[in-house]
């Protein structure tokens, strides 16, 4: 089913826009004044009083019924604009934004604090009563978190491990972290997350994460048009030794796939996770770097 809403829309530019969604023009507007009046630090109803156009505070103010802009040389726009939005996606955003109003400090996380709300069924959701939404966030919304931030810890860990510390590291978050830490964690935060091991260690009276760890390398052909499946493995201490010899690897399988391929496109690249490729329509070859944790 869909629903008359309104957008609030924050663009500033090289910013991430922001926006919010209300069921009211009114509620829209109400929260838009208060957003401008926080960023100028003036009172939102002096803010609501003032002209059209007015300087205050070093800022360029000009209002209008359904938008507010402010520059102090750099502009900073707010507009609403009324649309439609299926039932689900509203009680999506409304749960999602009382998240932020119960814990301000997850506010730069509410991509990953929506992409938790969208995990849960359609008829698992609380409807718009404050009351069910509060508790919806306090009990499934913190389990989802912490079953997320625990996958994060054990990622690195074999399956025993896994098996064996995946519900402790549940319980630990839920039990003694905020959704702050929790939200670092799975945004893969090495912070938070080498954090949360130091205290469940001291929590378990022993090292139940233990320090040492290595670089797996892992050079991989598939098989193709031209080449063959073959994979190479190795171990290094260093990080900088495992991505040096990678990168070199790298540029020798990029001009095998030249030579195979002359005049044709071939793709080389590698991304922040380890992960690096070569490839065209036809052959594939992958490069990873990764952390394994030893256990005893």
């Amino acid at each position: 089913m869909y629903i008359k809403i309104f957008n609030l829309i924050r663009t500033q530019l090289y910013n991430e826009t922001l926006i919010w969604s209300f069921p009211s023009f009114s509620q829209a507007k109400e929260v838009m004044l208060a957003e401008v009046a926080s960023e100028i630090k003036i009172d939102k109803d002096a803010l609501a009083s003032k002209d059209v156009h007015f300087v205050f505070n070093g800022y360029d103010v000009w209002k209008g019924n359904d938008y507010v802009t402010i520059s102090d040389g750099n502009k900073v726009e707010y507009e609403i604009r009324q649309t439609t939005m299926d039932m689900i996606e509203m009680q999506e955003e409304t749960i999602t934004d009382e998240v932020i109003v119960m814990y301000p400090a997850c506010k730069s996380y509410r991509s990953v604090i929506m992409e938790t709300i969208k995990s849960f069924g359609v008829n698992e959701l609380p409807f718009f009563n404050t009351k069910d939404i509060r508790y919806f966030i306090d009990n499934e919304v913190e389990e989802a978190l912490a079953m997320r931030a625990a996958q994060i810890i054990v990622s690195d860990y074999d399956e025993s491990f896994k098996n064996d510390y995946f519900q402790t590291i549940v319980d630990y978050l839920e039990g003694n972290r905020g959704f702050s830490v929790m939200l670092a964690v799975i945004s893969g935060e090495e912070d938070a997350i080498e954090d949360v091991k130091r205290e469940i260690n001291k929590e378990q009276g022993k090292d139940v994460f233990q320090k040492d760890y290595v670089w797996l390398w892992e050079s991989k052909w598939y098989h193709g048009l031209n080449f063959e499946f073959n994979k190479v493995t190795k171990v290094f201490r260093n990080h900088d030794a495992a991505y040096m010899e990678m990168s070199s690897e790298q540029g020798k399988v990029l001009e095998v796939f030249r030579g195979q391929y002359i005049g044709e496109d071939v793709e080389s690249y590698e991304d922040k996770n380890g992960l690096f490729k070569v490839k065209n329509n036809c052959d594939l070859w992958e490069g990873r770097i990764r952390k394994i944790y030893v256990q005893d």
